[in-house]
């Protein structure tokens, strides 16, 4: 009885050494991966470099000197957009770390992204040809997905410079309002914003914006005297930032201080004897006209003169009659043949509009159309008439 049991518990420790023998070579294969992957930056600006480092690790045993594998595969690829990009791609021969067991190989590669993206890296290692050693082929691949910043970018709206009074006189004091924006994902500390009259500093300060924010400035000047004044706000005037688009870091406005003279219709009654205003047959749409020449009808009835309104197609032949034509060449076809007798040039660009007379040109923004209203009144003696 003793010796049978023997001979089980002989049997049973074979079985167990052959199984932990069979373990033990299950456990020492070979086992390539990837590890140790890092940037410098996790998340860099567009256009600066970030350093990127990971090593190729044998985790398992040794491959056999006799495999038919010649080589170890290893490459680093990042895609974005629709674009793959291959940044490494090496063969490491038997004679390299990874092919031993423990043994490991570190890569370092800069990269420099350009566009402010979304970027995944791909980093994998094979056998070439694959023997089919390997405990775990699924170790063999490992991403990284990082996001790139937009760098900071600066802009003056000048859609939202605001001043006040809209017509200063001189020694007036102009209260203005600007908004300096940062479109990037960059703060910014000390910009400098600078405030110019006629290229002549005025005032300098220093400013941080968040990234995606902005702040809001404001600036005070008195206007010393009569004449015409460019009034400017230049943003990072030293260019301590780059931009991608440095056009938009000015906004400026030109004021015109001139003498007013104060102009009563009612002293200008007596010169419209047999008078007509004048409407164009276009100017429906023009609220404007209509309401200027209702004010112009009441003011010459209030001083005792009674005035008719006539179309400029009705006053087309008219040679006698004293006329107030209301509106411009673009709704009065009197005003355009007027403004050619007198030497006045109206013309309409894509931008702005401007006015010819007596050789000085007068410009406005096309963007003020229906905001703001330029009226010039020229009283003009032809043919013994007043227009």
């Amino acid at each position: 009885m003793k010796a049978l049991l023997s001979i089980t518990y002989a049997l049973l420790l074979i079985s167990t050494v052959l199984c932990f023998e069979a373990l033990t070579e299950c456990k020492e294969s070979p086992d390539l991966l990837i590890t140790d992957v890092s940037f410098s930056d996790s998340e860099p600006l567009a256009g600066t470099t970030v350093e990127i480092t990971f090593k190729v690790m044998n985790n398992g045993s040794s491959f056999p000197k006799n495999i038919s594998s010649s080589i170890i595969r290893v490459t680093l690829v990042v895609e974005y957009l629709d674009k793959v990009e291959t940044l490494i791609n090496a063969s490491m021969d038997k004679s390299t770390s990874p092919w031993l067991k423990g043994g490991t190989f570190t890569f370092h590669k800069s990269w420099t992204p350009l566009l402010p993206e979304t970027y995944t890296f791909i980093f994998t290692v094979n056998e070439e040809p694959d023997s089919g050693l390997e405990q775990n082929e699924t170790n063999n691949v490992f991403s990284k997905t990082i996001y790139v910043r937009k760098p900071a970018e600066i802009a003056i709206p000048t859609s939202q410079l605001k001043y006040h009074p809209q017509n200063p006189s001189p020694n007036d004091k102009v209260n203005f309002t600007i908004i300096v924006k940062n479109f990037g994902e960059e703060a910014v500390k000390d910009l400098d914003v600078t405030f110019y009259c006629n290229n002549i500093l005025m005032k300098n300060v220093e400013v941080s914006i968040e990234r995606n924010a902005f702040v809001t400035l404001n600036f005070t000047w008195i206007p010393p005297g009569y004449g015409t004044y460019n009034l400017k706000f230049h943003a990072d005037s030293t260019n301590k930032i780059t931009e991608e688009n440095e056009t938009n870091n000015i906004a400026e406005v030109v004021l015109v201080i001139e003498k007013r003279v104060e102009v009563s219709l009612g002293r200008m009654v007596k010169l419209f004897n047999s008078s007509y205003y004048v409407l164009g047959e276009k100017a429906t749409g023009f609220q404007s006209d209509l309401a200027a020449a209702s004010k112009i009808a009441k003011i010459l009835l209030e001083n005792g003169k009674s005035i008719d309104g006539r179309l400029d197609s009705e006053v087309a032949n008219d040679i006698s009659s004293n006329l107030i034509v209301i509106g411009g060449p673009k709704a009065n076809r009197m005003a355009e043949k007027i403004n050619q007798e007198a030497g006045i040039s109206f013309k309409e660009e894509l931008t702005a509009f401007k006015i010819n007379f007596l050789g000085v040109t007068y410009e406005w923004e096309r963007r003020n159309w229906r905001k703001r209203d330029y009226c010039f009144i020229l009283l003009n003696k032809q043919n013994n008439r007043y227009v």
